[in-house]
């Protein structure tokens, strides 16, 4: 028999799991947004790092900082495309929203699959 502590632990926690998920719902207005603006960060000075910022921010592991400029860095943080930057001997960091969409757009892209077979949108 479960405590009502317990139950309402539960319901607690069972909503703090709703609302991350909803937090993670792209709308469909928000995806032609992230679409043209993934449209123009293709052609960036931050298109071709892209892999290693993704790696990193996917795998939760740390740039080393001879291996990217700080400058960088923020330009990525500046643009929303990652967020919690923890700068030590490197960067670790987390994708916003946006950058998380555009990751899966570029490993899309970069497998040469089609985004809907792979149901990630």
């Amino acid at each position: 028999m479960q405590k009502n502590g317990d139950i309402s632990d539960l319901k607690e926690e069972n909503l703090m799991f709703r609302r991350s998920l909803e937090a993670n719902i792209i709308k469909d207005d928000e995806k032609k947004v992230f679409d043209n603006e993934y449209k123009l960060f293709k052609q960036s000075i931050l298109y071709p790092n892209f892999r290693t910022i993704g790696y990193a921010a996917t795998f939760k592991k740390s740039i080393y900082q001879d291996k990217i400029e700080k400058e960088l860095i923020e330009k990525y943080r500046y643009e929303n495309i990652i967020t919690n930057v923890i700068e030590d001997t490197g960067y670790m960091f987390e994708f916003t929203k946006k950058g998380k969409y555009f990751w899966e757009k570029y490993i899309t892209e970069f497998i040469g699959m089609n985004p809907d077979k792979l149901g990630l949108y």
